[in-house]
């Protein structure tokens, strides 16, 4: 039998910018803690070095999915895939949000009615 798998979603300081997850840890200090994809990964730094208010300038992703994260003072956090290519991002110390318990998010709607209308265009 065939079962759907659970859709995991957090945020980032911003409700609006809901990302996905592959799984959460266990909570740290009352926070979220999400496991995360590569492009995930991806999508979260662009986004988080792209404010320019933020801590954080710049990030590089390696050939072996070593990911380095500076911020500007020069202080580099680095995140390594487990086994099977994920990152957890518990050690970052964030103050990530588990959206889980939410009703549904426009954003989350929105890419789920694009999939289906690239479906039905075929």
């Amino acid at each position: 039998m065939e079962t759907a798998l659970q859709e995991h979603w957090f945020v980032l300081d911003s409700p609006a910018i809901l990302y996905r997850a592959a799984r959460f840890g266990a909570d740290w200090n009352g926070w979220a803690t999400p496991v995360i994809t590569a492009p995930t990964l991806a999508t979260l730094l662009l986004e988080v070095i792209s404010d320019p208010n933020g801590s954080y300038r710049a990030f590089a992703i390696d050939e072996a999915g070593r990911c380095t994260l500076q911020d500007h003072e020069g202080h580099i956090d680095i995140l390594t895939p487990d086994s099977d290519g994920l990152y957890d991002l518990g050690g970052l110390g964030w103050t990530f949000r588990n959206r889980n318990d939410l009703e549904p998010h426009p954003l989350r709607d929105r890419s789920l009615d694009r999939r289906n209308h690239a479906a039905q265009q075929q």
